[in-house]
């Protein structure tokens, strides 16, 4: 059954009201009908059923049956700072991190960071990256739709984090003391917050990493081989939420 995201001010009571994107979707798309269903989720991760009535050039009207609770977002909110990469990798890793479970996901403009954008390549990359996360929690049947924020600078993220544990992957530039994803989260079992910190294809700078380990973030490893910055960021996340409990 398809899955849409709805506004509350797109509900009136029992009844919905779409139109803009939600309507060609639907009715050019879909060639939805009076009678069909689909299934809505409200912006307080309630799923109601949807039957529609009505389909006009203006606006799709449906009725909604009541509100049932939508149990599938993980208790532990993984932020993912990923530094950009280029677009079908980047793409993908933010796909496969919110079926994951991924709370918010901030891109990060580093040193070695190969694709660079100015203010209105910024925002165009921004509402594409979102566009791409909603449809993965459309897909995966989240209860949220994690949001994906424009670029901001590697020290600015690094320093400012402080609601929880932080990882840092970083295989090439930190070549010692570096722990497993299970010995990073170990003091940390019942945290609500983590942050998981990924870097360009080149890798981050040394003065980069000596900012993050100031601020207290830990390098972590994924193994003994080098991931793409796109896996890692995929791996990475799987680890902390099957080591948190959230895989079960």
């Amino acid at each position: 059954m398809k899955r849409l995201f709805v506004s509350d001010d797109e509900v009136h009571g029992d009844r919905l009201l779409l139109g803009g994107s939600r309507l060609h979707y639907l009715r050019n798309v879909l060639r939805a009908k009076p009678g069909d269903r689909f299934m809505v989720v409200r912006e307080n991760g309630e799923q109601q059923l949807a039957t529609i009535r009505q389909v006009t050039a203006e606006v799709v009207s449906a009725t909604l049956a009541a509100p049932q609770p939508l149990d599938t977002e993980p208790p532990i909110r993984i932020t993912l700072f990923q530094a950009v990469i280029k677009h079908k990798p980047m793409s993908l890793l933010i796909q496969k991190c919110v079926e994951l479970g991924v709370s918010a996901i901030v891109p990060l403009v580093t040193e070695r960071t190969v694709v660079r954008l100015g203010p209105s390549r910024r925002a165009a990359k921004q509402q594409r990256w979102q566009q791409v996360a909603t449809e993965a929690a459309r897909q995966s049947e989240r209860a949220h739709v994690p949001p994906v924020s424009e670029p901001v600078e590697f020290s600015q993220a690094a320093s400012s984090w402080k609601a929880g544990p932080g990882l840092l992957f970083a295989e090439r530039e930190v070549p010692a003391g570096r722990l497993t994803v299970a010995e990073a989260l170990k003091d940390h079992r019942t945290c609500r917050q983590v942050a998981v910190f990924v870097g360009p294809e080149g890798g981050l700078t040394d003065s980069e990493i000596e900012l993050a380990l100031r601020h207290g973030l830990a390098p972590v490893t994924l193994g003994p081989r080098i991931l793409r910055a796109e896996t890692a960021a995929i791996v990475g996340c799987a680890l902390v939420l099957y080591e948190l409990g959230c895989m079960q």
